[in-house]
């Protein structure tokens, strides 16, 4: 059935129509309010009082008619439960993890929506799909499919198919009454199972017609080749501006055919333009984003989360709670807000990886806070419960600590406390799916929930435009348009058939999405209607994307005019910058001794003036990592470290690792381990820590074999404290290991567990030198300890790599050691010596440029904010 068998009917005739005798079916909620709208603005135009028509989406038509004859179907079939479209899904979610548990390869999520979508697509479109096109994927699909129907039957439940199918059967019956005018709109295709309903509406008397806005021919059409996605929304952004001066009540829209991926990008690029530029410009996108991603709700469900982790394991992460202390939502957020922060920072440092309930109210005492979550714990017992007392545990919690807290809220925060209160309402509906369950996997589920729910903002009646999906732009009258992304790639867009319906079947069927020709002819529709509806309209496209040169869209008419871009930058108004110089600070106080404990301050001298002054002079420096991954990597490498430390203290130089029996020192070592594990890794319990003995001894012994290959040596110093001076600069230094070697020489080690860049020859030899750990080790030995430095060397230890680098002056048996003539190792030497002092000088005269050689330089630099690089890019 085609749109053009049906009568038009314009809003003019629909006002003129008393509203009992008009149902008005749309095809989404985004056009039901704006035909509502429009429909109102055209009443006003007469001055008088009139009762306005039911205007629904078709499928909330549905689901209000089911409502209705619902005591009836009910009776009959015993029928209680109605899946909406978010509990089908997560019902789908459900059976086919029960039914693919072993599959591990498969994405659970995906599958499920796919699978849904091919469902839905079999009732739209009629499919009627024989065992001779039938395949793999299809007949696993109608196995979940099976599965699926058996689980609504046990939960006495039906889905929005099923009475879509009934309501049109019952039709028959004659106990549903329509009026005399059933008008669509909106709809840009009748797909077959709307066809079998009009029919029956027709067949029982009434009249279908299609509503229109008088047809507008454009007679204004242009075309514009962007250098980005970005540049095009921001030539819209400069284009609605002007044209809103020239005409503020006129009716303009941005339109793309991807908005639900480009939203978040557009709200960005045109709040900053029109933030900056007048005048101030109000609008609207209609583009739904997932609940979870609502800043209001996402704190809500983090504060949940702690609830549950507290409740179910005693204990939970210290970024979990650290995080709800500081986005607050609760009591005092406002007030206590510095203690809470002073708070939160103390327990980064004072709890590792979790923290407690007792330590948690510690913590909180004599707080208001701390009072409210005694009361929620009270409340979150340890035992399995239905959703629906859940639900009511959450609010009574969310209650109990005064969220959403004590900031003003806007409208926008309003409406999402309000359709939170909804999504508790929804989420209740999930019970007869998934009976009882614990505090942990109910707020699991709830997350899930909230994630795949969808939330919109209330269109803003201030807004002077906006910015839509291109087919929520057909059938709108329109002064203007702009339609972003037409080019060849993404209109047509490339089809994407289902993978679980047979693609003969599709073909066959002319199913959307299934082939380049049904795009094409899809596209084409939505063109005619864009051209249809607006005075002026101009497309726009990426002269490039992934760096591949495009083409504009095949279906923009040969005849649009090209439009040329303006600079982005010359619309806005320019402001004379002082600019002042401030690379270099105070120098230090000659008088107070500066203690520095490792050589920090002389790399980031090194690499970047800023950093080390940033971090050294005025204190600042990144807040420790919540990342468990980073502290675990931390305790590895300290594990082989002290291991190593434990164990040379007892071989003490080569001639003992040598004659000491294999088995011994296999023992040895292993006790060495052991010892140093229980005092650092014992929060990780016995079985992951089980397998880091292994792995650290595997490794240490692996890398004893290069020990035993080397020359005699004896060991000197291990972790030895040593303290060096240099003007009102003292370093308190600790190398890992000093060897003795022959003659009074020594040979400094440093241990690295991690996957560290280090090439001496070349780190040594730079203007500024980096990586100057061993030699400001080496220059501390000689003015402190007298000892004369024969070599330096860095053991990389870790399960990638058992290797060594270094200088010396002569064969020491390691492999990967350069050797240097006495002429070139004192060169070597002096000139480090010499760069070593002039940096220092520089950190004590207040340089702090900020300049560095190489990106790498900044690679683990941790005052990044503080030198801000890309200022010009």
């Amino acid at each position: 059935m085609q749109n053009s068998i049906f009568e038009k009917i314009n809003i003019q005739d629909i006002c003129s129509t008393p509203a009992n005798e008009i149902l008005i079916l749309t095809s989404s909620k985004r056009q039901a309010s704006r035909l509502k709208n429009d429909i109102i603005e055209q009443v006003k135009k007469t001055q008088k009082t009139q009762e306005l028509p039911e205007i629904l989406p078709l499928n909330s038509w549905v689901v209000k008619v089911f409502d209705n004859i619902s005591s009836f179907f009910n009776h009959k079939n015993d029928i209680v439960y109605v899946l909406n479209q978010i509990s089908e899904q997560m019902l789908w979610d459900k059976v086919i993890k029960m039914e693919e548990s072993e599959n591990y390869l498969l994405n659970f999520h995906q599958a499920s929506i796919l699978a849904m979508e091919a469902k839905q697509l079999i009732h739209e479109l009629c499919l009627d799909i024989s065992s001779n096109h039938s395949n793999e994927e299809y007949k696993r699909f109608i196995h979940w499919k099976n599965c699926y129907y058996n689980e609504l039957k046990k939960i006495n439940a039906v889905d929005f198919d099923y009475i879509y199918e009934y309501i049109i059967n019952f039709i028959d019956r004659k106990d549903i009454i329509f009026p005399k005018y059933v008008v669509l709109f909106g709809f840009i295709e009748i797909s077959p199972r709307l066809s079998r309903l009009l029919k029956k509406i027709l067949y029982f008397g009434s009249s279908v017609k299609l509503f229109t806005h008088s047809v507008v021919r454009s007679n204004e059409s242009y075309i514009c080749a962007c250098d980005s996605v970005q540049d095009e929304w921001r030539q819209s952004a400069i284009w609605i501006s002007k044209e809103l001066m020239k005409n503020p009540n006129g009716k303009y829209a941005i339109v793309t055919p991807h908005l639900d991926k480009q939203a978040p990008m557009a709200k960005r690029i045109l709040e900053n333009y029109f933030s900056v530029n007048e005048p101030l410009l109000e609008f609207n996108i209609s583009s739904a984003r997932s609940c979870i991603d609502w800043p209001i709700t996402n704190v809500a469900i983090s504060w949940l989360d702690f609830f549950a982790n507290v409740a179910f394991y005693k204990n939970c992460e210290v970024a979990l709670f650290s995080s709800v202390l500081l986005r607050g939502c609760c009591i005092d957020d406002v007030n206590l807000f510095d203690l809470y922060t002073s708070v939160e920072l103390e327990i980064r440092s004072k709890y590792y990886l979790n923290i407690t309930l007792d330590n948690i109210l510690r913590e909180l005492q004599n707080t208001r806070l701390g009072k409210c979550l005694s009361i929620v714990f009270s409340r979150w017992i340890n035992q399995c419960l239905r959703i629906e007392s859940w639900v009511r545990v959450i609010r009574f919690s969310l209650d109990s600590i005064h969220f959403p807290g004590e900031k003003k809220i806007d409208s926008e925060t309003y409406q999402t406390i309000e359709n939170l209160d909804a999504l508790f309402d929804n989420f209740v509906l999930l019970d007869p799916l998934f009976g009882h369950l614990n505090s942990i996997e109910v707020i699991k589920l709830f997350k899930t929930f909230a994630r795949r729910s969808c939330f919109q903002i209330k269109d803003n009646s201030s807004s002077v435009f906006e910015v839509l999906d291109i087919q929520d732009a057909v059938n709108v009258k329109w002064d203007a348009l702009w339609v972003i992304g037409m080019d060849q790639e993404k209109f047509p867009s490339s089809p994407s058939p289902n993978p679980f319906l047979p693609l003969s079947v599709l073909r066959a069927n002319n199913v959307p999405r299934s082939t380049p020709e049904r795009e094409y002819i899809w596209a084409q529709k939505i063109y005619n209607g864009l051209i249809a509806s607006a005075n002026m309209i101009i497309f726009s496209y990426s002269k490039t994307i992934d760096e591949q040169i495009t083409a504009p869209s095949f279906l923009i008419s040969k005849d649009s005019k090209e439009r040329v871009c303006i600079s982005y930058k010359d619309t806005f108004y320019k402001v004379p910058i002082d600019i002042i110089n401030d690379s270099k600070g105070p120098i230090t106080d000659s008088n107070e001794i500066n203690v520095i404990s490792g050589i920090g301050l002389l790399e980031a001298q090194s690499r970047c003036p800023l950093w080390a002054f940033a971090k050294y002079r005025l204190g600042a420096s990144r807040l420790p990592s919540y990342d468990i991954n980073d502290r675990y990597s931390l305790k590895r490498g300290i594990l082989i470290h002290d291991s190593l430390a434990e164990f040379w203290k007892t071989v003490k130089d080569h001639s003992v690792l040598l004659e000491t029996p294999t088995h011994i020192l296999d023992n040895l070592l292993l006790d060495c381990i052991h010892n140093v594990s229980r005092k650092n890794m014992f929060v990780y319990g016995n079985t992951l820590l089980n397998l880091e003995i292994e792995r650290t001894f595997t490794i240490i012994k692996n890398f004893l074999f290069l020990e035993k290959d080397r020359l005699q040596f004896k060991i000197m110093f291990l972790e030895q404290d040593i303290n060096w001076q240099y003007k009102n600069i003292s370093l308190n230094l600790r190398p890992d290991r000093i060897d003795f070697l022959s003659e009074g020489k020594i040979l400094i080690i440093d241990y690295k567990t991690g996957n560290s860049l280090f090439y001496p020859e070349k780190d040594w030899a730079r203007i500024r030198p980096i990586n100057l750990q061993l030699p400001i080790y080496s220059l501390a030995c000689l003015n402190t300890l007298c000892l004369d430095t024969q070599g330096l060397a860095v053991f990389f230890i870790n399960a990638k790599e058992l290797s060594v680098k270094g200088l010396s002056i002569e064969d020491i048996g390691l492999p990967n050691i350069t050797l240097l003539s006495d002429v070139l190792w004192n060169d070597m030497i002096n000139k480090l010596y010499k760069k070593i002092t002039f940096i220092l000088d520089e950190y004590i005269n207040g340089v702090a440029d900020n300049k560095y050689f190489s990106e790498e330089d900044l690679r683990f630099c941790d005052v990044m904010p503080f030198l801000r690089l890309n200022l010009n890019e």
